[in-house]
């Protein structure tokens, strides 16, 4: 009886997810152990194991910790000679983190680390945003890293967070999922942004010009949020600086003849269905853009962070409703959580 006993609860342990194949920390746990940083260690402990790839996809990135321990980990296996040692490293951010001060996007990216960014808006406005608010890793597809923890001080030393790290061969499909979200982010309407940035570029009278343009992205007629680099970000903010368009993130269009904003829809697509995406082998298939998205109007070296006015300062026609202040128009207000 006892031998039958322990065999089932054997068995038990083996087969049951929570004992088999999860690991659970609380940020509790650090309030009153000074020093301790039970979260952002799981997670480095997590990246430590990997062998080839990890992907990250979370809101707020901006946890000194953290940062430090990516940043070594991409310096020791992608910067020796030993090519068979590299790893890929991807980090999605929400559009918030672009701008935010306190976000260490701008570290990763001059580590040499890619970033993107879901991008909703021209000028981040709260009741237009379409947040990316996960929180997830993935390494090697074979150990998963979620939770409501945001990899961020305030989530850390303030807030009661968790963080689950999933691992073992019985939790593939959960791991699956995340990959299938993981991939549809990195790649999110990429090949709109040669045609976005020609249509908001061109002026009238030239081939792509479009006289409304969206401030966000979330309507009939331009539905699509894109994942760009700071580089793209860069350049369509710009151009939309030079429009005036922080002056209306209250609408949802700029009329650019009447240099006003407006929230009726205009007729027809802000892209046309006939443009074809402008590929390395076919770089002239749209007049005006590189293959880079570039066009001869745009500055490759124009600023990255100042090119446009803070989308809070005190607009034309909507007062600031971002929850935050001096962040370049960008931050989600959740306060960096």
């Amino acid at each position: 009886m006892k031998k039958s006993i322990l065999g089932a609860l054997a068995l038990l342990l083996l087969t049951t997810p929570s004992f088999a194949n999860v690991d659970i920390v609380f940020t509790s746990a650090n309030h009153g152990n000074p020093g301790s940083a039970v979260a952002a260690d799981k997670i480095i402990a997590v990246m430590g194991k990997a062998k080839k790839k990890i992907h990250i996809a979370v809101a707020h990135f901006n946890s000194d910790r953290i940062t430090k321990a990516l940043i070594d980990l991409h310096k020791a296996r992608n910067t020796n000679e030993d090519s068979d040692d590299d790893i890929e490293i991807k980090v999605m951010l929400d559009l918030g983190e672009y701008g935010d001060k306190k976000s260490k996007s701008t570290k990763l990216e001059a580590a040499g680390i890619d970033v993107r960014y879901k991008t909703y808006s021209l000028a981040f406005f709260h009741p237009q945003s379409q947040l990316m608010h996960h929180k997830f890793m993935l390494v090697d597809d074979t150990d998963l890293v979620t939770g409501s923890y945001n990899w961020s001080d305030t989530a850390e030393f303030k807030n009661y967070e968790n963080v689950i790290h999933y691992y073992k061969r019985n939790v593939k499909k959960v791991i699956a999922a995340f990959r299938g979200e993981f991939d549809k982010l990195w790649d999110m309407e990429r090949d709109k942004y040669s045609p976005f940035l020609k249509a908001i570029t061109a002026k009238k009278g030239e081939d792509g010009y479009q006289r409304y343009v969206p401030i966000h992205f979330n309507n009939d007629y331009f539905k699509s949020p894109m994942s760009l680099t700071r580089s793209e970000l860069r350049k369509i903010r710009s151009a939309a600086s030079k429009l005036g368009v922080f002056s209306f993130r209250g609408n949802k269009y700029l009329d650019r003849e009447k240099k006003e904003g407006t929230s009726t829809p205009p007729p027809g697509t802000f892209i046309p269905s006939t443009w074809q995406p402008v590929t390395e082998s076919n770089p002239d298939s749209n007049p005006g853009v590189s293959s880079s998205g570039a066009t001869g109007a745009m500055r490759d070296n124009a600023d990255p962070d100042s090119g446009s006015p803070p989308d809070n300062s005190s607009g034309s026609n909507t007062p600031p409703n971002n929850g935050s202040s001096g962040n370049n128009g960008t931050n989600n207000g959740s306060g960096n959580d």
